[in-house]
């Protein structure tokens, strides 16, 4: 996916919304996102409860107005495995060039 996406809302994703128990393999974007709001990611913006992220990338940018904004996903409880972001973050807090906010476990990433 490529291309740029702007959004006002609280979650924002390219490949998927706010989700529980979410499984992503071998995916890729290329879209810069912007929102308004909170949560947004280059791949994902909101996952928890045993998700996994394996062998995927995002190379856009994503911009937050608050919290909350990765590379790859803006807020995530799971395991990410063999991935990576390029994109710059921007944001008021809660950024990170991979995972906004993480509370899982991340290996051979970056």
């Amino acid at each position: 996916m490529c291309g740029s996406i702007v959004i006002s809302a609280s979650t924002v994703t390219i490949n998927a919304g706010r989700q529980l128990k979410v499984r992503i393999r071998a995916r890729a974007s290329s879209a810069n996102v912007t929102a308004s709001n909170s949560e947004a990611g280059g791949l994902l913006g909101w996952a928890m409860t045993d998700s996994r992220i394996i062998n995927s990338y995002a190379t856009g940018n994503v911009t937050v107005g608050s919290s909350a904004g990765g590379g790859l996903v803006g807020w995530f409880n799971g395991v990410i495995e063999n991935t990576y972001a390029t994109g710059t973050i921007s944001g008021a807090s809660g950024l990170g060039g991979l995972v906004g906010v993480n509370h899982g476990a991340i290996t051979n990433s970056y």
